[in-house]
C-alpha cells in the first residue's frame, strides 16, 4: 500500500448492503446468539443492549435503519461485531453493530470517493465518506462517536 491506501472493513448490514469502519475499529466479533436485553421506548433499529467485558453496549441494527431490513442472516445466526471509537471525551467506548455476515477487509483509494447510496437520507448525520468498492458499489464509512454517542440526531425510520 502507499501513502493513499488504506484498509477499510465492509459490513453486511441488510441484504446487499455494506458500510465500512476502518482497519483498527474492530474491537470483537461475536457469533451465534447472546442474551440481548431491550430498552423500552427505544427506536427499532437500536433497541437492544448486551454486556460485554463488565460493560453495557448498545446494539445497533443499521440494515432495520437503513433498509428495514435486519442484519441477521438468512440461516439464522448473527454476527455482532463490537467497534471501539475515541469519545468525545477521550476515553476509549464500546457498541455493537449487527452484522449478516462476517467483515471483510478491502484496499481503498482516495480516487474510489463517491457520493452516498440514496438508499438512506440520513448518511450524513452517521458516515464521513464514501468509496465506490468495484463488487458492492457505494459504501459509506461510519462515524462511530458520532453514531454511539449521539451528538448527531440521527433520522431513524420507524
Amino acid at each position: 500500500m502507499n501513502a493513499t491506501d488504506c484498509r477499510a472493513w465492509l459490513l453486511p448490514i441488510a441484504p446487499e448492503a455494506y458500510v465500512a469502519v476502518g482497519e483498527g475499529e474492530i474491537a470483537h466479533i461475536l457469533s451465534g446468539w447472546l442474551s440481548l436485553h431491550p430498552v423500552p421506548r427505544s427506536p427499532r433499529w437500536c433497541h437492544d443492549v448486551f454486556l460485554w467485558q463488565r460493560q453495557v453496549v448498545p446494539l445497533f441494527d443499521l440494515g432495520i435503519l437503513v433498509r428495514h431490513e435486519s442484519a441477521v442472516s438468512v440461516a439464522g445466526g448473527q454476527v455482532i461485531m463490537i467497534v471501539a471509537y475515541a469519545a468525545a471525551t477521550g476515553d476509549v467506548r464500546f457498541g455493537g453493530l449487527r452484522l449478516g455476515g462476517l467483515p471483510f477487509s478491502r484496499k481503498v483509494t482516495d480516487d474510489q470517493i463517491c457520493d452516498y447510496p440514496s438508499n438512506y437520507d440520513g448518511w450524513e448525520h452517521i458516515a464521513i465518506s464514501c468509496f465506490t468498492d468495484p463488487s458492492h458499489g457505494p459504501v459509506p464509512v461510519l462515524d462511530l462517536a458520532r453514531l454511539f454517542d449521539g451528538s448527531v440526531a440521527v433520522t431513524g425510520r420507524e
